[in-house]
């Protein structure tokens, strides 16, 4: 399966890419907002993984990454359905809470909304804590759950 990760948390992306190299995916890397647009308008993939919130652009050291974008991966399914890119899309988030303080939207709340309006990419969040082994055992079970043709 050819796997797009869009995550800017180095320590993170190397344990998503450790779960998916034991399966033998072909993975490409993105690190922002943007960069992982861009992969997904040039290039086929079977599945997104996808981090919520990231930087608009990837950070470097000439770079900060821009703004901060709260809800990035909201945003890209959003260009997804836009576009009328076929993708399924798993969210994996260390976050459990998003927005301000104003008005926070739960994890739950957040998983609800997406299921609604992007059920045709979205097939599910995972909450990642890099402390316990639950996240993993979550992550390969929705994979697993997904053909070799990224269809489930």
């Amino acid at each position: 399966m050819k796997i797009l990760v869009i995550e800017d948390d180095m320590n993170k992306l190397q344990n998503i890419n450790k779960v998916l190299s034991e399966k033998n995916h072909k993975i490409t890397e993105c690190y922002s907002y943007n960069s992982g647009l861009k992969a997904i308008i040039a290039n086929y993939y079977d599945l997104l993984v996808l981090d919520m919130s990231l930087p608009t652009f990837d950070i470097k050291s000439s770079e900060n990454g821009g703004r901060p974008k709260p809800f990035a991966g909201k945003e890209i399914l959003r260009q997804l359905g836009r576009r009328q890119i076929k993708l399924k899309v798993i969210v994996v988030t260390q976050f459990e809470m998003f927005g301000d303080s104003q008005s926070p939207i739960s994890l739950e709340t957040l998983n609800n909304e997406l299921r609604e309006k992007y059920s045709s990419n979205y097939i599910g969040t995972v909450y990642y804590e890099s402390s316990e082994k639950r996240w993993e055992n979550q992550f390969l079970d929705i994979l697993n759950g997904i053909g070799q043709d990224g269809k489930n």
